[in-house]
């Protein structure tokens, strides 16, 4: 009998020799050397100690890696939320253009509208000064007639019609007067709304770039920020998850090598 139990941890010693040293080569050679040094004792505390200590290390990484990714997530949202704002403040700065356009298109009616009431008012002046030299030329007339009247004083016809002539005369020319006056006050009207535009549309468009300058320089400051953190962060997972997959086929051995020895000590019982 105790030949049969001799030859039977021979057995079991050559069979786990030969299973441990296929794996010593591998990049868990210190574990496996660990092993190695423990399977000739039939107690497997080591073991499972080793399977706690690496379990224990496992789920830190796991929780390790869930804060990364959390964190990657947070960092991605804000990212987000930054690209979103910096196109809201272009849709904003197409809506002020649109709005300096307008105020734009307003100046260039009003300009337009004040050429044409110069254009009149020239108009009229030279009329003004058409009426002037009739009016002149009626007097002129009129003091022949009434030079050369006869004796009894009466006036003719011709005389009449100078009177009408020249009374028609000064009428055109006091409205031309009036719509002269009511002209270039309409143009010095237009004139001011045209400086108060382009002073207002100066202002406007120089207040508006500086704030886009600065919030876009401000912005992309931090997007640039904020994507170098998430490469930092990636660079962390990739490591993290690497870190977890070795730790995670680590256990995998371990438990597997401990049910192996379980089995083995089960024989040896037997």
């Amino acid at each position: 009998g105790e030949e049969i139990c001799v030859a039977l941890q021979t057995h079991i010693n050559d069979v786990m020799l030969r299973r441990y040293s296929k794996t010593r080569s591998s990049p868990t050679g210190s574990l496996d050397k660990e092993i190695s040094n423990e399977f000739k004792s039939p107690n497997s505390e080591p073991y499972e100690k080793r399977v706690q200590d690496l379990t224990k290390v496992l789920e830190d990484s796991k929780r390790n890696v869930d804060q990364l990714q959390e964190e990657l997530h947070e960092k991605q949202k804000l990212e987000e939320e930054m690209r979103q704002e910096l196109e809201d403040l272009k849709d904003s700065l197409e809506t002020s253009k649109h709005s300096l356009e307008e105020v734009t298109n307003d100046r260039d009616r009003l300009i337009s509208l004040c050429d044409e009431k110069d254009k009149e008012l020239h108009a009229k002046i030279v009329e003004k000064r058409s009426l002037e030299a009739k009016m002149a030329k009626l007097n002129s007339l009129m003091i022949e007639r009434i030079t050369n009247k006869d004796t009894t004083g009466e006036k003719d016809q011709a005389l009449r019609k100078l009177e009408d002539d020249l009374k028609l005369c000064r009428d055109e020319f006091m409205v031309a007067e009036e719509t002269i006056k009511t002209l270039t006050n309409e143009k010095l009207i237009l004139t001011q709304k045209i400086s108060k535009l382009e002073k207002k549309n100066a202002e406007e468009i120089s207040s508006l770039q500086r704030k886009l300058d600065q919030e876009r320089k401000s912005l992309n400051s931090q997007v640039h920020d904020l994507e170098r953190k998430l490469d930092v962060l990636r660079q962390e997972l990739v490591v993290a998850q690497s870190t977890l997959s070795a730790k995670d086929s680590e256990l995998a051995m371990l438990k597997n090598n401990l049910k192996e020895l379980e089995d083995l000590r089960e024989m040896k019982e037997v």
